[in-house]
């Protein structure tokens, strides 16, 4: 690195950026073989060079210890034991999955499946802000996009309260707060995380939250 230039080569070649005004720009390349050196014509190639988040520290999974998690279903008996609850989901357990229910409590399929959508509220324990989150799909050897179990259509809501607010009725007169929706992209995915930021307009509402709710709409 020199001043507003680095350098980065081998003994083969060698190629020079600017990387004044936050912008990655090619000075030359240098063709140590061939003793020839290159100039890219100008307006040729430019990038910006922009940061995802303003604090690294701020890109560190948050400490998960003391947090809980419900839902408005969970399989308690197929998935075997400990498996298939909605804990499953926090544990950082790549093994473990959070099912809804298709089995009674003797192990006999369901006559009715519980319907769409399908909500998890995770209680954090304490007033936790943050700035982005991820999902872990199901892991499997094919693309993730139509198999079993893994989520589409979602919603994230959150909320400050001291006590989780009903999930019944009007969520935003409830005390839920909308602060991401989409559908997952699963293209390629075999069961890695999925990550979300959150967008800068809905950041404040991420501050000092107690709970979180992902629907699965």
């Amino acid at each position: 690195m020199n001043g507003e230039q680095v350098t980065i080569g081998n003994d083969a070649i060698t190629r020079t950026f600017s990387i004044a005004d936050g912008k990655l720009k090619t000075v030359e390349i240098y063709n140590n073989r061939a003793e020839t050196t290159l100039f890219p014509e100008e307006g040729s190639e430019e990038f910006i060079i922009k940061r995802t988040k303003k604090d690294a520290a701020g890109q560190q999974p948050i400490d998960q210890t003391g947090w809980t998690a419900t839902a408005d279903s969970e399989e308690k008996v197929g998935e075997g034991a400990g498996n298939g609850l909605a804990q499953c989901l926090i544990d950082n357990n790549a093994g473990t999955i959070w099912h809804t229910q298709y089995k009674d409590d003797s192990g006999k399929p369901l006559d009715t499946k519980p319907g769409m959508p399908h909500e998890l509220v995770v209680d954090l324990g304490r007033p936790t802000t943050f700035k982005s989150f991820s999902y872990d799909p199901r892991y499997t050897q094919q693309n993730g996009t139509s198999i079993n179990g893994n989520i589409k259509d979602y919603a994230l809501w959150v909320s400050s309260e001291n006590d989780a607010p009903s999930i019944e009725g009007d969520y935003e007169q409830a005390g839920w707060t909308k602060v991401a929706e989409g559908a997952f992209n699963y293209e390629g995915n075999k069961g890695e995380p999925i990550h979300v930021n959150i967008s800068d307009e809905k950041l404040d509402s991420c501050t000092d939250v107690r709970f979180v709710r992902l629907v699965a709409t």
